[in-house]
């Protein structure tokens, strides 16, 4: 294949037409790693390998870009790439070049989600579950779960503002069920009400 012209579209990134009819974008560092230029002659390994290149090197613009927006852990980056329409076992790679490069830190970022979570009254499970979701290994994260604020208060403060009649079975079990589903386990839920003076031993 005979590279016909590049298109320089902007100071970093090119557009490469080929005989064959293919256009290729890419960027400055992959034409000039490729060795292109116009009337380069091209195998097909050659070419392969410059679409790879040129592929690898806008998602990895991409992933900037993303990651100056917000932190995320690898997991998350590769799916928002591949959402964004980035090859998937691309975006995987990417991602654990991100995080060589230190652009992406799972262990800071776990921490900064169980403080979220735990600031917003969400019990261990929970925050956990969410820790899983967004793809942090458990080695990271439950080093972030040992510095989680105790969250006594925060269930108490809850039941207070729900709890309007103690002697109604049904709210108090509403309330137990709410704090449930926000991560608490059974054993801190019942401590929980013995502080603010009811006992479900009662129910």
């Amino acid at each position: 294949m005979t590279v016909l012209s590049l298109k320089l579209n902007d100071p970093t990134h090119y557009t490469v037409t080929f005989d064959n009819g293919a256009q290729v974008r890419s960027t400055l560092n992959a034409v000039t790693d490729c060795r292109i230029s116009e009337g380069k002659c091209l195998s097909q390994d050659e070419y392969d390998g410059f679409v790879y290149a040129s592929e690898r090197s806008m998602c990895m613009e991409h992933a900037v870009r993303l990651l100056s927006l917000r932190p995320m852990s690898r997991k998350e980056l590769a799916k928002k790439l591949t959402e964004k329409g980035e090859n998937r076992d691309i975006s995987e790679n990417v991602s654990e070049r991100m995080a060589e490069l230190g652009l992406i830190d799972e262990l800071s970022y776990s921490g900064a989600v169980v403080r979220h979570y735990a600031e917003k009254g969400f019990g261990r499970s929970r925050i956990i579950s969410e820790l899983i979701r967004r793809g942090i290994p458990r080695d990271l994260f439950e080093e972030a779960l040992e510095e989680m604020p105790d969250q006594e208060d925060k269930i108490d403060s809850f039941i207070r503002r729900r709890l309007t009649d103690p002697g109604d079975r049904k709210e108090i079990k509403k309330i137990s069920d709410a704090l449930f589903r926000k991560g608490y386990s059974w054993s801190e839920i019942r401590a929980a009400f013995e502080r603010v003076g009811e006992d479900l031993n009662e129910y």
